[in-house]
């Protein structure tokens, strides 16, 4: 039931694709599901709440491909976060006696603001030259600008955790040598299922979003999220703690005990009957 939505999307992507009203409004579904889920995601004290709601941005992630016309990559997406998902769930209780025991790797430390944004640069540089060089060595089909758009965030990501965990040489080489490696890997994989289903699947129409507005809603998310970041140096922590706030408010969950899925101001009040008493009782 999870991946219904994905899978309704892609199997109706001739009468989807067809209407721009409908390719755009899965987009923006599909994008603010990205920025809530994962906002609450990141604020969940819990590992069950963080899996649920990073499944919840999973999809709205998948939302956004449909609404750009790439529905081999949705179904390469949908495929991959079906196995990423059951091995986290399946080792989530490790993880908790881990934490439960103090064996969990330590926090990344922290880094001075000229160092971070040191560091930030340097991923992104990575990110960017790894994907270019992907590109360059495989031919993009349609809809490959977007997905290169998608490689770039996700392997900068990917960068910035490694190198401020380690802010070394060593890490640096290591990451010049990983990232076009994965890059290639994931293009490749999402052009081979693309050829295989393209007799099936319609390609991207007029209908769908263009890769323009990919780009403009990676970078302000970029953009945001380095804001977060630097908040405390730029005079925005109190606003970055309210943020926090917020998302683990939206996150936690509201139970009713009065009726099964009706509010309680809902549910009717039984008024109360006479109790019939015995001809005995009343003598």
């Amino acid at each position: 039931m999870v991946n219904a939505g994905g899978v309704l999307l892609v199997k109706l992507s001739p009468i989807v694709g067809a209407a721009p009203v409908a390719t755009h409004l899965a987009f923006a579904i599909g994008a603010a599901s990205v920025v809530a889920a994962t906002a609450i995601m990141l604020t969940r004290p819990d590992i069950k709440g963080a899996l649920v709601h990073s499944t919840i941005g999973q999809m709205g992630f998948m939302l956004m491909t449909c609404g750009l016309g790439l529905y081999a990559a949705t179904v390469v997406h949908l495929v991959a976060h079906g196995l990423f998902k059951a091995t986290l769930f399946l080792g989530s209780g490790s993880a908790v006696q881990r934490h439960a025991g103090h064996t969990a790797a330590p926090p990344a430390p922290r880094l001075a603001p000229a160092r971070a944004a040191q560091v930030a640069v340097l991923a992104g540089v990575a990110a960017v030259a790894a994907v270019g060089v992907a590109a360059w060595l495989l031919p993009l089909h349609a809809g490959g600008v977007a997905l290169s758009l998608f490689a770039v965030a996700t392997a900068a990501r990917l960068a910035w955790g490694w190198l401020r965990r380690h802010p070394t040489g060593g890490a640096l080489v290591t990451v010049v040598i990983v990232l076009p490696g994965v890059a290639i890997g994931y293009l490749a994989l999402v052009g081979a299922v693309t050829e295989l289903l393209a007799p099936s699947l319609p390609a991207s129409g007029p209908a769908a979003v263009s890769a323009w507005v990919l780009a403009t809603v990676v970078a302000v998310l970029a953009a945001g999220a380095l804001l977060l970041h630097l908040a405390p140096a730029v005079g925005l922590g109190r606003w970055r703690d309210r943020l926090y706030v917020a998302a683990l408010s939206a996150g936690q969950q509201r139970t009713y005990t009065a009726a099964w899925g009706h509010p309680p101001w809902l549910v009717p009040t039984p008024r109360p009957r006479p109790v019939p008493q015995l001809e005995g009782a009343r003598a």
